[in-house]
């Protein structure tokens, strides 16, 4: 109750009606984010009524659901965050996961300048790209090999988000599939 009164004396002021308000520009950015929503909501609204639910009545699941839109739902997450992965490594293989960890041919694309975008580990003259890094380049390929056969098991060659992938598809007890996915962002992780 007590924001609704700042926000009316605030930011406000002589607009009776959120739906015409329009933001100044020194308003800070979350006021400005939130009459950005304003468009979208007044889609939500049919002659009184609420759209986004069959009964008609306001949800704010319904409304938080339409905000966010259709996310990507990583279904390998359980695999990732799980008390036998490190908290770095955790959040390596949240980046790795979703194609943002900085090779030189990420940082090129974000027009920061590099050198040169070819792989500094090896002497092959590929570019340095999460498929030559994680799955062709001659390290991690050995110690994928090594792990496997410690392990007994055959560790396909894929980029980090297939083989979490492949990893969940096995017919192995949840440990096992943990422990294995704890080798694979180790070796991204040390790549």
């Amino acid at each position: 109750m007590m924001w609704v009164k700042w926000v009316n004396e605030i930011y406000m002021k002589a607009d009776e009606d959120i739906w015409s308000h329009e933001p100044s520009q020194d308003s800070s950015w979350y006021w400005r984010r939130l009459n950005a929503l304003k468009d979208m909501m007044s889609t939500w609204y049919d002659r009184g009524m609420y759209r986004l639910t069959s009964n008609g009545q306001y949800s704010v699941f319904s409304s938080y659901n339409a905000i966010l839109g259709n996310m990507n739902v990583m279904r390998e997450a359980y695999m990732i965050l799980n008390c036998i992965m490190l908290p770095r490594l955790k959040m390596i293989s949240w980046l790795a996961y979703q194609n943002k960890l900085l090779t030189k041919e990420r940082i090129h694309r974000m027009h920061i300048q590099v050198e040169t975008t070819v792989c500094c580990l090896c002497d092959d003259g590929v570019d340095e790209i999460d498929q030559h890094l994680f799955a062709k380049y001659k390290w991690i390929n050995e110690a994928r090999t090594a792990f496997a056969t410690w392990m007994g098991i055959d560790i396909p060659q894929k980029v980090f988000k297939q083989s979490l992938q492949w990893i969940k598809g096995r017919h192995w007890r949840q440990f096992k599939k943990e422990v294995v996915a704890a080798i694979c962002v180790a070796l991204v992780y040390y790549t």
